[in-house]
């Protein structure tokens, strides 16, 4: 009696031998993380903030921002870290809080082998030209392949720079790179999301390339907003104004009472919050 029995064809050597090369030799791609205890990061954040800020009390918006920093440090969910929000509310601050943590962490041996690079992006754009210096361009690609870019007064900068007849977007490319490469990014930018994506993530003749771009951004970086007094104050000014508009339909009476109810419940909280000692 014969019997149907199924051969199974057994890889040959080599592609055995490819497939266990393959997985001895990944490379596990994640986001940066300091392999720290977030309670002691979000305590000398407040620490260096505070020192740096030349205050020994810092609001309950403050210590949300320091706290949610914490966690991006310690948490390897994002590559970046964008701080966005009007003039004077802290974003600067706390970026130059985080560098000075990192680099304390660095020299006392805690966190190692942790390049860091923080530059103004008026100066990025400037070093991208073929017209610079040597040291210009070590800067420049310095800012590509640091572990950790620091990027202060984004949007202040030209988008675009002519070089030589070329149009390029310097700080397009190097945020980029940085993504392709998983380059961990803080960010500080006086424009919002739609602006931001407008101005700087765009490419010469490439129509499309912002909607890529805004896909990239919500996948890469991890965006807070900062609230300030001067925003709070904005926000009273324009729910005054609110208060004194007539809709026209039931769908502007319903948007302007939701937009009314938030401003309320944030001026309530802003009010009634109290300042912590460090």
């Amino acid at each position: 009696m014969q019997t149907n029995e199924r051969k199974i064809k057994t890889p040959p050597p080599v592609a055995e031998a490819l497939k266990t090369y393959l997985r001895g030799n990944a490379t596990i791609r994640r986001a940066f993380k300091l392999d720290l205890d977030k309670h002691r990061v979000d305590a000398d954040l407040r620490q260096v903030y505070a020192h740096i800020a030349g205050t020994q009390t810092l609001d309950t918006h403050t210590l949300s921002h320091i706290a949610q920093a914490a966690q991006w440090l310690t948490g390897g969910n994002k590559w970046g870290l964008i701080l966005m929000g009007s003039v004077g509310n802290g974003k600067t601050t706390l970026q130059q809080s985080i560098d000075t943590l990192l680099r304390f962490y660095r020299d006392q041996r805690i966190a190692t082998s942790l390049s860091l690079k923080y530059v103004k992006a008026t100066d990025l754009a400037k070093w991208a030209t073929a017209r610079a210096t040597d040291d210009a361009a070590r800067e420049y690609n310095g800012c590509k392949t640091t572990r950790m870019l620091l990027l202060d007064d984004l949007g202040e900068e030209a988008s675009e720079v002519l070089d030589y007849g070329t149009v390029k977007t310097p700080v397009s490319d190097v945020l980029m790179h940085r993504y392709e490469n998983w380059g961990a990014t803080v960010i500080t930018t006086n424009l919002d999301t739609e602006d931001f994506t407008a101005q700087v993530w765009r490419s010469p003749g490439r129509p499309h390339a912002t909607d890529v771009f805004l896909h990239r951004f919500r996948k890469y970086f991890l965006p807070m907003i900062p609230i300030s007094n001067s925003d709070v104050s904005t926000i009273i000014r324009a729910a005054s104004s609110l208060r004194k508009l007539r809709p026209d339909n039931i769908r502007q009476a319903n948007a302007i009472r939701m937009i009314l109810q938030i401003s309320n419940k944030l001026i309530n909280r802003t009010k009634n919050e109290r300042t912590e000692r460090i």
